[in-house]
């Protein structure tokens, strides 16, 4: 429903017009479309803000609250109370892959 807000703006912005060579040739085209200058740079500006800057904050603080979940999560995994657990996956290690890979073998 939102693109379809946007889209409107574009279709009353934009219009086909004739090219100024001597082949016929068509483009889209924005002359005509404001009275003001500050029109044309509040629809440069929305459209920037749209298409570029809020998807990009959007993405960044994704990634980064993904980041900090999994930061937490692993030092939660690695903190003290946590060691029979890791003791867990090391003897799984060890078994799985045989005794000399596993890094406690040589201790005496």
């Amino acid at each position: 429903m939102f693109s379809f807000v946007v889209i409107d703006f574009q279709v009353y912005i934009f219009r086909v017009m004739r090219g100024p060579f001597k082949q016929e040739f068509y483009q889209c085209v924005t002359f005509g479309a404001y009275t003001a200058r500050w029109q044309e740079q509040l629809y440069s500006t929305v459209s920037l803000l749209l298409m570029y800057v809020i998807p990009l904050v959007t993405m960044v603080t994704a990634y980064l609250l993904i980041f900090v979940t999994i930061a937490r999560k692993s030092r939660d995994f690695l903190h003290e109370g946590n060691f029979a657990c890791r003791a867990k996956v090391v003897a799984q290690f060890c078994m799985d892959d045989g005794p000399k890979s596993c890094p406690f073998s040589k201790i005496t």
